[in-house]
């Protein structure tokens, strides 16, 4: 497949939506060159140019991944209380519980309901609710206070990180959104930058890939003997992204997961449609190549990756092959 470059479309947009890493390495660089070479007229005046929208996006961007700093901190105690209550307080309580009603008898139903496993196995919130309806359940058995009491010091710590992982992700949404705003600020400016690059250098344009570290843009990896175009996604927690190409009925993807969770793929004929039922579901450190023909419909217009992780990005290399 030929490599073009479609230059309607702001591909310095188009990056920073797929990997807002390697927008701020492209916009870095690029910066970089310019602040080195501003003995030129043309290029301090692009430096100039740009500056401000970078300094603006530089300083959200940093701001939002120390914000995710916080937030790691906050989920990690969260997943270490539930780890905590799956491999141990569970027990502890089923004992104590099991001293006084034996397993299956209606006392012991009235408290767990449906056994032990929603304390393990449920989302997160349905964990919390469950452990609290059990906790409810025995203030009718002054027999069981010790037992209660264990719950509810753990119910109360499972609470309250769960609170604060909560407030922190509304934070880093919110920054996450402010930054995104910068960055595109920003490749709006770099995109007519380039324009003047190129009226300025229309005479000798391989001057230009002095300043525009383009390798970045792209970056090409072999996976069969032909060349093709590789396009590397960073996929937050809980988050479906469009892989970002145009496709017709014939194409095929060539798909490796090179993060460490598995992630869901499928086709929309709209971005705010439904998710199907039947999703391709890739592991992490597996390839596999996508037919359209096979996996999509004449109506879809979208390849989407979904990351249904709690605490985990994921990552994936794309090419049409």
């Amino acid at each position: 497949m030929t490599e073009q470059w479609f230059f309607l479309s702001n591909v310095f947009r188009l990056l920073a939506d797929r990997s807002l890493q390697q927008f701020f390495k492209f916009s870095t660089t690029l910066i970089s060159h310019l602040n080195h070479s501003t003995d030129d007229l043309f290029s301090a005046a692009m430096y100039n140019k740009l500056l401000p929208y970078f300094e603006e996006f530089d300083h959200a961007y940093n701001y939002k991944f120390s914000n995710k700093a916080k937030r790691k901190g906050n989920t990690k105690r969260l997943y270490q209380l539930l780890k905590e209550m799956r491999s141990q307080k569970v027990h502890i309580w089923d004992i104590g519980v099991q001293t006084v009603f034996i397993n299956s008898t209606p006392d012991y139903i009235k408290i767990f309901p449906q056994g032990l496993s929603p304390l393990s196995l449920l989302p997160i919130e349905q964990r919390i609710m469950y452990l609290g309806n059990a906790i409810e359940m025995l203030a009718e058995y002054t027999q069981l206070n010790a037992v209660r009491n264990d719950m509810m010091q753990f119910y109360d710590m499972l609470t309250q990180a769960r609170s604060t992982q909560v407030r922190r992700d509304g934070n880093l949404r919110e920054s996450r959104n402010e930054v995104m705003q910068k960055a595109y600020l920003l490749s709006n400016e770099i995109y007519g930058v380039l324009g003047e690059f190129m009226t300025y250098y229309k005479d000798n344009p391989k001057r230009i890939e002095a300043y525009f570290p383009v390798n970045l843009l792209r970056k090409k990896k072999s996976y069969t003997k032909q060349s093709i175009e590789i396009h590397q996604i960073t996929i937050n927690e809980n988050e479906a992204k469009e892989a970002g190409f145009s496709f017709g009925p014939y194409n095929k993807f060539k798909v490796k997961n090179t993060g460490t969770i598995a992630l869901s793929l499928y086709f929309l004929p709209d971005k705010d449609a439904a998710k199907p039922t039947k999703v391709i579901l890739l592991h992490a450190g597996k390839s596999k190549t996508i037919s359209i023909k096979t996996h999509a419909t004449l109506k879809d217009r979208f390849f989407m990756i979904a990351n249904l992780s709690d605490n985990q990005k994921g990552e994936v290399e794309i090419g049409m092959v």
